[in-house]
C-alpha cells in the first residue's frame, strides 16, 4: 500500500516533495492560466457585457448605494452637518463633469502619493492611514484595484489584502 503524502495545496506551493518535480509543468500552466490568461477573459467579458446590462432592467444602472448617499455621505463636520451641506451639493457622476470633454476618467493619473488622501467625516481614519501608508509604493496602491479600467455603472473591484 502506497501512503503518498501530497495534495494539490502541496504541489502548488512546492511541500510535496519529488512530486513538486513531476508536476512541475501541469503546474506551471495552470499558474499562467490564473495569471494572465484568466484576467484578460474577465476583462472581455465585461466590456461585452456591459452594454448589453443598459438594456436589461434587472440591473440598476448606473449603481447608487442607498446606505450612503446625500448627507450620511457628507458627514457631520464641527461647523456644519451633512443635512446643511447636502443643499449646496451637487452629485454628478465624474464623466459628467466639465473638465473631462468627452474623454473617459482615468482611474490613476500621475504619481501616486499619500498627500492624495483625504479623510472626510466617515470615521475611517484607521483604513485612510493605511492606504497613506501604502501609497509610499506606487505599485502596491495599483495591485489593490482589481478593476483597472473606467466601469460606467460606477462599480470597481478593490483588494485591501495581500494574497501572497
Amino acid at each position: 500500500k502506497c501512503k503518498a503524502d501530497f495534495t494539490a495545496k502541496k504541489i502548488c506551493t512546492g511541500h510535496a516533495g519529488y512530486w513538486n518535480f513531476v508536476c512541475a509543468p501541469f503546474v506551471l500552466f495552470w499558474r499562467s492560466l490564473t495569471i494572465f490568461c484568466f484576467p484578460c477573459l474577465h476583462v472581455y467579458f465585461w466590456r461585452l457585457v456591459q452594454p448589453l446590462q443598459k438594456l436589461l432592467p434587472c440591473f440598476k444602472f448606473p449603481y447608487e448605494d442607498p446606505d450612503f448617499f446625500g448627507a450620511k455621505a457628507l458627514g457631520d463636520h464641527d461647523d456644519e452637518t451633512g443635512a446643511n451641506m447636502q443643499a449646496d451639493t451637487d452629485w454628478v457622476r465624474c464623466q459628467d463633469l466639465h473638465g473631462f470633454d468627452g474623454k473617459l476618467p482615468q482611474l490613476f493619473e500621475g504619481k501616486i502619493e499619500p498627500a492624495d488622501l483625504c479623510q472626510g467625516a466617515v470615521g475611517d481614519c484607521w483604513l485612510v492611514a493605511a492606504f497613506a501608508c501604502a501609497a509610499e509604493f506606487e505599485d502596491c496602491i495599483r495591485m489593490q484595484f482589481v478593476s483597472k479600467e473606467y466601469n460606467v455603472f460606477g462599480r470597481y473591484q478593490v483588494r485591501i489584502f495581500d494574497p501572497i
